[in-house]
């Protein structure tokens, strides 16, 4: 089944804004440690894309959404998908730009 467009603009925003906040905590607790931000590397990058997912999941089952997208027919496994999508994204214009900063 096709998942409907406005449902994958709605949780990827939603997992945009959910990523954002988890990169500014991660971001700032680096800062507070006077290390560089964009130096958490690969392993840290993955860490953060699979943190604001889970976060963006728990967020679905606090909103009590989850029966409401199950009778829609969207599997777990594809809501995650949707909502890694702006994290990876994310994650990648950051490396692009600390690769150019090098």
């Amino acid at each position: 089944m096709r998942l409907s467009l406005s449902i994958i603009k709605v949780y990827a925003i939603r997992g945009a804004l959910i990523w954002l906040g988890v990169r500014l905590m991660v971001s700032v607790m680096l800062l507070l440690r006077l290390l560089n931000p964009l130096s958490i590397g690969m392993g840290g990058a993955i860490g953060v894309v699979l943190l604001s997912v889970g976060v963006s999941v728990l967020d679905t089952y606090g909103h009590h959404e989850r029966a409401w997208l199950a009778n829609l027919g969207v599997q777990p496994l594809v809501l995650c998908c949707v909502f890694a999508m702006p994290a990876l994204v994310g994650e990648f214009a950051i490396g692009a730009v600390r690769a150019g900063v090098r």
